[in-house]
């Protein structure tokens, strides 16, 4: 973030993300993935946008707690 108006896209926010399928998620995701190939880029699988895309559960809401509880045992 600069303190400028960008467009959410390629060009403007998208593009400055440091997550390979963040980038991916936007235009370009072919272009976007092999780039990170190429370089031999890791994603650390941070935020939601990239959990959700690989279908790990998502650590926020009802995802952070764990329930456990005693069978009623009759």
């Amino acid at each position: 973030m600069n303190g400028t108006y960008q467009p959410i896209g390629r060009y403007g926010v998208a593009g400055e993300k440091g997550s390979i399928l963040a980038r991916a998620s936007f235009e370009t995701p072919l272009k976007h993935l092999l780039n990170a190939a190429i370089h031999g880029e890791v994603d650390k699988l941070e935020s939601v946008v990239e959990n959700v895309m690989v279908g790990q559960p998502v650590k926020i809401g009802t995802g952070m707690v764990r329930l456990m509880a005693k069978p009623l045992v009759k």
